[in-house]
């Protein structure tokens, strides 16, 4: 029948004993005849760092000696985090300082060295970690989002000191802001070559008190303008809104190409011969400064034979068709006051 170890275990931190040799607990399962054993040790003597710790068996009369596997044990002096701020209740874009303080829980410990990342788990990272100095860090922004925040100062430890974190509450409330409304969302021109109009007022919020810039409209359909009178608009002011639109004419935009294929063809040819005999006679007849009727006939029969070729191909449509019809086309403003920029949207219709 098998016999349970006896005898003791003694811990070691590399070649240093740790305590007094510790007497083994065995016991054997009767069921399938393993033995168990166990032993443990409590102490507080493991220098800060890291540790390889072993334990040795004395062996007995049944059981030989041996000794374990290493096992790394990582001691360090746990730590507390302190987080404080300049001022708990700020407004939106105003600067505020937050101070960490990290200090050992063990009397005499060695100053905790290392870094601090502070946090907003709304706003994410607040700068980049810094690194303690006499075990404290500060972050200075103004870049929080508005709301009710908790701002967190995480400890990233060294090899003497543990991580730890810290936390305070920060109320950031609204900063200075705007928006627009419109009188009527909705602008009606009654045909193309009419406009229309509507008011909009810059509404301040949370204290606002600066001008707003209306820059201009965009999304607007072809041959159309808008403009604002005035531009410049101060809090709780208004502006009017004009939406100019074009009519169908036959004149040619300045924008459009200018198509000169219809010279190219024989027709187009014999208009530019004709023109020219034309003005070639009339440049004789200038010269000898004297008309008659034969050839002042001549003259105009040549020009009305120009016109009447130049006649033929034409459309009979107009070369512009002006604003095209819209239903419900989104209009969007841009308005900005300092760095601020927001837009803002009205409907079109051009019947």
């Amino acid at each position: 029948m098998r016999k349970s170890p006896t005898g003791t275990m003694t811990f070691f931190a590399g070649s240093t004993q740790l305590g007094t040799p510790q007497t083994v607990q065995a016991s054997i399962q009767p069921e399938n005849c393993i033995i168990e054993s166990s032993t443990s040790l409590n102490t507080t003597a493991l220098p800060l760092g890291q540790s390889a710790v072993t334990v040795k068996y004395s062996g007995d009369v049944n059981y030989a000696a041996s000794v374990s596997a290493p096992v790394t044990i990582d001691v360090r002096i746990p730590t507390t985090t302190t987080l404080i701020t300049s001022n708990g209740t700020i407004q939106q874009g105003t600067s505020v300082t937050f101070s960490a303080t990290v200090a050992p829980n063990q009397a005499g410990g060695p100053t905790p060295t290392g870094t601090m990342q502070f946090t907003s788990p709304s706003g994410g990272p607040i700068g980049s970690a810094v690194t303690l100095s006499n075990g404290q860090a500060q972050v200075v922004t103004n870049s929080l989002p508005s709301g009710s925040l908790v701002i967190y100062a995480d400890y990233s430890g060294d090899s003497n000191s543990s991580p730890s974190q810290g936390s305070v509450n920060e109320t950031v409330n609204p900063g200075p802001d705007f928006n627009i409304s419109f009188a009527s969302p909705t602008v009606n021109v009654s045909a193309p070559g009419s406009s229309a109009t509507t008011v909009v007022t810059v509404n301040a919020l949370n204290g606002f008190t600066a001008s707003v810039n209306l820059t201009g409209c965009s999304n607007l359909p072809p041959e159309s303008t808008c403009s604002f009178t005035p531009a410049m608009v101060a809090a709780g002011g208004t502006s009017t809104i004009k939406v100019s639109t074009t009519a169908p004419s036959s004149l040619v935009p300045l924008s459009r190409h200018i198509d000169f294929g219809g010279w190219r063809n024989t027709a187009g040819a014999i208009r530019v011969l004709l023109l020219c005999a034309a003005l070639l006679a009339l440049a004789i007849q200038a010269r000898r400064r004297r008309w008659n009727l034969a050839g002042a006939v001549l003259m105009f029969t040549l020009l009305i034979g120009i016109a009447a070729c130049g006649g033929g191909g034409g459309s009979t449509g107009p070369t512009n068709p002006g604003t095209p019809v819209v239903t419900n086309q989104v209009i969007t403003v841009t308005a900005t006051s300092g760095t601020i920029t927001h837009t803002f949207t009205f409907t079109l219709n051009v019947n």
